[in-house]
C-alpha cells in the first residue's frame, strides 16, 4: 500500500479499509479525493516549513516522506 496513503489513515485515526468507507461517504463517486486534498496540503506545510519548492526533486520526494513518517 501506499506510504502517503498510509500516512493520511494514521493522521485521520483509520485503518485503510476503514478510511476508504469513511471517504466512500464523505466522497461519493470520488472516494480518494479526501487523500487527494489532505497530501495536497501536507505537501504545502511542508514546503512552507522546508523552503522548497516546485519542481520538487527525487531528495525533496524522499525528505518529504520521511516528514510524512514523523
Amino acid at each position: 500500500m501506499n506510504p502517503r496513503y498510509l500516512a493520511y489513515c494514521r493522521a485521520h485515526g483509520e485503518d485503510p479499509a476503514a478510511m476508504l468507507a469513511k471517504d466512500d461517504e464523505r466522497f461519493p463517486g470520488g472516494v480518494m479525493a479526501g487523500f487527494i486534498l489532505w497530501v495536497g496540503e501536507q505537501w504545502r506545510a511542508w514546503s512552507a516549513e522546508s523552503g522548497r519548492t516546485r519542481p520538487f526533486s527525487a531528495a525533496d520526494h524522499a525528505a518529504f516522506d520521511g516528514w510524512l513518517r514523523a
